[in-house]
């Protein structure tokens, strides 16, 4: 992979993400915009930038959507954050609501021999710490992440808020938000953890979710709004 600056990179993550990790779907140019938290014309020069160095292809009335090369080397940052991530809560036992800045740092220093180390040292891990997944590698550390093949960089599941009354299954992962991940390590919404969807209000916007065992001191039920409730994804 060729050197990128450090903002070009931010975008070829964020349209990995965003695409679903697949070759010629277009993201819109509002999409990117709301992500990365810039303005619509910033993300106009940008994805010109990347059209001229053979990462995005620009589909008219439709958005950009990244070639082979961007999707291969998109999949590398996400693979590099997320490994920074787990580094940072796993051996330096950081709280999972503050990795994400200090990741983003990182992960444009990594090179992927450095990342091929740190996923062994890690013992290759699958997801982040919040339960998104990594794209995989090669045994010579090359992400092998392109076309439109293999895993989402989105985790499997549903948004909770979507799951009827009966439903019964486990949290796959949690968006990064910090005050959100906050509330969900205090109430127990953590990947792996078991959930069971108890009712909808039939006028409020409102879930009664109980985590955990029915039988165990440490269960709880939680009323889920929409905000809540479409930021965690359950499996």
């Amino acid at each position: 992979m060729s050197r990128r600056t450090p903002g070009l990179e931010e975008y070829l993550e964020s349209l990995y993400k965003l695409s679903d990790g697949r070759v010629g779907e277009p993201v819109t140019t509002s999409a990117l915009a709301s992500d990365l938290g810039v303005a619509p014309a910033s993300v106009t020069e940008m994805v010109k930038r990347l059209g001229e160095q053979g990462l995005v292809e620009h589909v008219p009335y439709k958005g950009a959507s990244l070639t082979d090369t961007g999707l291969t080397e998109g999949a590398a940052m996400v693979r590099n954050h997320r490994l920074w991530e787990r580094f940072l809560v796993d051996v330096l036992r950081m709280d999972w609501d503050e990795v994400h800045d200090e990741a983003c740092a990182l992960e444009h220093a990594t090179s992927p021999h450095l990342a091929e180390h740190l996923a062994a040292f890690l013992s290759n891990p699958e997801t982040c710490p919040h339960g998104y997944p990594l794209p995989p590698t090669t045994a010579a550390g090359r992400v092998v992440r392109k076309g439109n093949s293999g895993p989402s960089p989105n985790a499997s599941g549903r948004p909770l808020y979507d799951l009827e009354p009966g439903f019964v299954g486990e949290v796959s992962a949690v968006e990064e938000t910090p005050e959100l991940l906050r509330y969900c390590a205090e109430a127990g919404l953590v990947p792996g953890a078991r959930v069971t969807v108890v009712s909808r209000h039939p006028i409020e916007p409102i879930l009664e979710v109980r985590v955990g065992e029915s039988g165990q001191a440490a269960g709880r039920t939680l009323s889920v709004g929409p905000r809540l409730g479409r930021c965690v994804r359950v499996k």
